[in-house]
């Protein structure tokens, strides 16, 4: 897939390959639009910059707090939008995108590419952290496996677009 493209992205996807090679030096935007709506197992109400915590009671903030050691990455919001130039968890970043004034089903980041490689999506959620492909599961994993990966009972989906807009 080369820039430009409407890519279909799904949270349910423990890490969507976008088909997208950035160049190092370049910066990019990546446009969004939430095309149904986000929650982790159909219960917390989330969006791109992760679950909407004023909305969650007493009991389940407690019980995410809990959890959060099962985050793929501990310091980033529960399903937060996350991306990694290539596939190593030291190139993985969060994607903090802001919704536009006008459509707030839209949501664009721009970023700065650091390494040359192909773009991964998914967002920051539960992971078996035993499991030998951990950052991202192969294109092929068994999405029922509970044990293998907690991404199954996500819902909502977006259409990305990636453009390059410029080099430093």
């Amino acid at each position: 897939k080369s820039l430009g493209q409407q890519i279909a992205f799904n949270t349910k996807d423990a890490c969507l390959n976008t088909g997208t090679e950035l160049k190092a030096g370049r910066d990019y935007e990546i446009s969004m639009t939430i095309t149904s709506g986000w929650s982790d197992n159909g219960t917390y109400s989330a969006g791109p910059s992760g679950l909407a915590w004023d909305e969650m009671s007493v009991g389940s903030r407690i019980f995410m707090a809990g959890t959060s050691l099962m985050r793929r990455f501990w310091t980033e919001d529960w399903f937060a939008m996350m991306g990694s130039i290539g596939r190593g968890r030291e190139h993985a970043f969060r994607i903090n995108a802001e919704p536009l004034q006008s459509d707030s089903n839209r949501h664009i980041y721009k970023f700065h590419a650091w390494r040359s490689g192909r773009l991964y999506l998914f967002v920051n959620d539960a992971i078996n952290p035993f499991d030998k492909d951990w950052l991202c599961l192969p294109e092929d994993y068994d999405k029922n496996v509970p044990w293998r990966c907690y991404y199954a009972n996500n819902q909502g989906t977006a259409t990305i677009e990636i453009n390059e807009i410029g080099e430093r």
